[in-house]
């Protein structure tokens, strides 16, 4: 089997079996074609555990992906938005068990895309972006923990927000958690 081959079971569905066929392969061989098969592969095989509510398996596979990322030629970052959303479905299907502010303390949140700041529009709703749907994460967790220590963490997550465009982060009632950890 080719590298070829496992994009073509990703394309009919197969995600289990290319995901099977790859890590041998990846194993064997970390070079650039097996290294992009095996981040998407595993990108797909991450989205299904989390739809199967298979949280820990899922949780797995997205700490290999954070180790496997450094290897990823991403020059159109569309891997290191996956990731973002991976984060943000772990973090649906773990609550409190996934930390959003440890995530992009590690990560950055400086390394959002311009595709990442885009509001999703369709004919009935419009969708935030996964900018403000992580800033959202970030700001509930303050909420629910305020403490100098978790305030700290954020402040360079909101400074990376501000800097790209103060209205995009217009939604954050920042007074109020100010007032909050400053009573914490």
């Amino acid at each position: 089997m080719e590298v070829k081959d496992i994009f073509e079971l990703r394309k009919q569905g197969r995600i289990e079996e290319a995901y099977e066929a790859i890590r041998p392969m990846y194993a064997a061989h970390q070079g650039h074609y097996t290294t992009i098969a095996m981040f998407w592969t595993a990108s797909d095989v991450l989205k299904l555990r989390v739809s199967q509510n298979r949280v820990d398996e899922a949780t797995k596979i997205f700490q290999a992906l954070c180790r496997l990322y450094p290897n990823l030629d991403d020059k159109d970052r569309r891997g290191n938005s996956a990731m973002l959303r991976h984060a943000l479905r772990l973090k649906r299907g773990m609550g409190d068990g996934f930390s959003m502010i440890d995530f992009l303390s590690s990560w950055g949140f400086d390394t959002l895309s311009p595709a990442d700041w885009m509001v999703e529009k369709n004919e009935e709703r419009v969708f935030p972006s996964t900018a403000q749907r992580l800033l959202d994460s970030v700001i509930y967790e303050l909420k629910q923990q305020p403490s100098p220590e978790q305030a700290l963490k954020v402040v360079p997550i909101l400074r990376a927000a501000l800097a790209h465009d103060a209205q995009d982060v217009r939604h954050l009632q920042l007074k109020e958690l100010v007032s909050k950890i400053g009573k914490g």
